[in-house]
């Protein structure tokens, strides 16, 4: 920020870390005058997605556009929440009860875990935090 190296800063709730240190990144991008803007890795489930909405909805230091790849969640594709995210005037909605609003359904999560079991979708560790080239 110092340096001027920046014009926004975009970030991946999957890469910045917990809740916290999420919302004291993009405060940071705020204080410096840089512009925050959030976006999906279209491999989240509800449950990232619903978090993500609540943190773009309840932080004021989002000025730019978010993104969000829900849109590869609806039908034909599935995901493991009970309900589908709701589309108002072009914005996704923000998922209101408790939590983080969204339902997990147990007839969805055992596909899930059956589709997991079955080798379908394996895990690939991605780089950790100790990644000096990745983390700096």
């Amino acid at each position: 920020m110092e340096k001027e190296a920046a014009d926004f800063f975009h970030t991946r709730p999957g890469f910045a870390g917990p809740v916290m240190q999420c919302k004291r990144l993009i405060a940071m991008a705020a204080m410096g005058g840089i512009r925050a803007t959030c976006q999906s890795s279209a491999a989240e489930l509800g449950p990232m997605n619903a978090f993500m909405l609540h943190w773009i909805a309840s932080s004021p230091e989002f000025t730019g556009t978010n993104d969000s790849s829900t849109h590869l969640l609806e039908p034909p594709s599935w995901d493991i929440i009970k309900e589908e995210f709701k589309t108002v005037d072009g914005t996704l909605k923000v998922p209101e009860g408790p939590g983080l609003g969204v339902e997990i359904d147990p007839v969805k999560l055992a596909k899930s875990e059956e589709l997991a079991k079955q080798g379908k979708y394996p895990h690939e560790k991605g780089l950790g935090q100790r990644d000096k080239y990745y983390w700096g």
